[in-house]
């Protein structure tokens, strides 16, 4: 069974698996810097050939994801889910 299969919360068992996304800082590839600033740069001409200078403000997060080398990554984490079964009274003869 792959990764992408799973829903957000899925129940095997006793335990509870979860995909979360963990984002990491100074932690990318050099590559993956150069094509963020490539984007950025992208994002700003277009923004002012465009006459639409605002739009620059786009490239900030692309900016700042790249100037920390921040690296996002899928992780499943495994918590353990306590099974409750309600109590059976038993009747006593009076």
């Amino acid at each position: 069974m792959s990764s992408k299969a799973l829903p957000q919360d899925y129940k095997f068992g006793v335990l509870k698996i979860r995909k979360e996304r963990i984002m990491k800082a100074f932690e990318t590839t050099f590559d993956n810097v150069l094509y963020r600033f490539s984007l950025m740069m992208l994002i700003v001409i277009l923004s002012f050939t465009l006459s639409v200078p605002f739009l620059a403000l786009l490239a900030v997060p692309v900016f700042l994801s790249a100037i920390l080398g921040v690296k996002f990554e899928k992780n499943l984490k495994k918590t353990s889910v306590a099974k409750i079964s309600p109590l059976e009274s038993k009747k006593t003869a009076a």
